[in-house]
C-alpha cells in the first residue's frame, strides 16, 4: 500500500503525474481534488478512469483511527505519516472505499508505505507516454478469428485478404 502527498503551488501537476505513472481505473477523490479541472480532465479524458467522490472518507479522525486499525499501529506517527495530514486522510478514505466495495478481508494489506516528494524522479505523463515506458505507442490489429482458414490454403497463417483493411498491401 502506497500513499503519496504533494504541497506547494504546483501539487495538481505533481498529482496527475502520479496519476499518470499508475493509470489507475477509479480514483479516489478528496472534495478539493474534485474541485480541481485539471486532476478531473485528466482522470476522465486522459486516463478513462471513473472518479469517485467521497466527503466523509477524507475526515481526519476517522481516516486516521481507520489507518492505525489497518497496519496495526498506534498512531500515525508510528506510520511516518504524522507530518502530512493529507496523506493520511487519503489511505482513510481508499481503505475505507475498497471495504465498502470489495466487501472482503483487507487482511493481505499489511504494509504502507509513505513516499513524499522529491524521492524519485518524476516523469510527466507525457514525457512517460512518449518514451513508451508502460505501453508502446504502436497498436497491433489482430488477426481475426475467421482469417486461419477462411481463404485459399496459400494464405493460412496470414492476413485474410478478405478482411477491408488489407486493401492494397502485398500478399
Amino acid at each position: 500500500f502506497r500513499v503519496s502527498a504533494f504541497s506547494g503551488a504546483d501539487s495538481a501537476g505533481h498529482l496527475v503525474n502520479e496519476l499518470g505513472r499508475f493509470s489507475p481505473r477509479e480514483a479516489v477523490l478528496s472534495p478539493g481534488a474534485a474541485e480541481d479541472g485539471a486532476v478531473t480532465d485528466f482522470l476522465t479524458k486522459k486516463l478513462a478512469a471513473m472518479p469517485e467522490y467521497d466527503v466523509d472518507g477524507f475526515e481526519f479522525l476517522a481516516a486516521a483511527a481507520g489507518v492505525c486499525r489497518q497496519f496495526g499501529a498506534s498512531d500515525v506517527d508510528a506510520l511516518g505519516m504524522g507530518d502530512s495530514p493529507a496523506a493520511v486522510c487519503a489511505a482513510g478514505a481508499l481503505l475505507r472505499y475498497i471495504t465498502d466495495t470489495q466487501k472482503c478481508d483487507l487482511g493481505h494489506i499489511n504494509h504502507i508505505d509513505f513516499t513524499g516528494g522529491g524521492r524519485y524522479m518524476e516523469l510527466d505523463w507525457t514525457t512517460r507516454r512518449n518514451l513508451e515506458l508502460t505501453e508502446s505507442l504502436r497498436w497491433i490489429r489482430p488477426k481475426p478469428p475467421w482469417a486461419d482458414g477462411c481463404c485459399a490454403p496459400g494464405w493460412r497463417g496470414r492476413f485474410c485478404p478478405l478482411w477491408p483493411s488489407n486493401v492494397g498491401l502485398p500478399p
